[in-house]
């Protein structure tokens, strides 16, 4: 296997015509924050859990009525036909959105 010189191969960079080299990436949009909802809680005793899974530990529950703030949602375990999860704005955990509604506005995915 042949390498080219380190002379030679800057001499061969020289000749190539301009505007061979790719141009720079056009800088990204700026990202817009998610607007928070609130929702309310529509079952009795719903727990809030660390991950979107019941077979995550449920670090709380929340009592039919109470308001709840989400970020985002996130896809996670089926409860009763519903894979959406809320993540909790106050503390990160999960929150299975079978049990929510009376939502504040559209939410988006996480």
């Amino acid at each position: 296997m042949k390498f080219l010189s380190a002379p030679l191969f800057l001499v061969s960079l020289l000749a190539l015509p301009q505007g061979s080299f790719a141009s720079p990436a056009p800088a990204p949009e700026k990202l817009t924050k998610r607007a928070p909802t609130t929702c309310t809680v529509t079952g009795d005793g719903v727990r809030y859990r660390t991950c979107a899974s019941t077979s995550c530990p449920a670090m709380g529950q929340y009592a039919q009525g109470t308001r709840v703030t989400l970020s985002c949602f996130v896809e996670g375990e089926n409860i009763d036909g519903n894979t959406a999860w809320g993540r909790l704005q106050s503390n990160g955990y999960y929150i299975t959105a079978r049990y929510l509604g009376d939502c504040s506005n559209a939410l988006t995915w996480c």
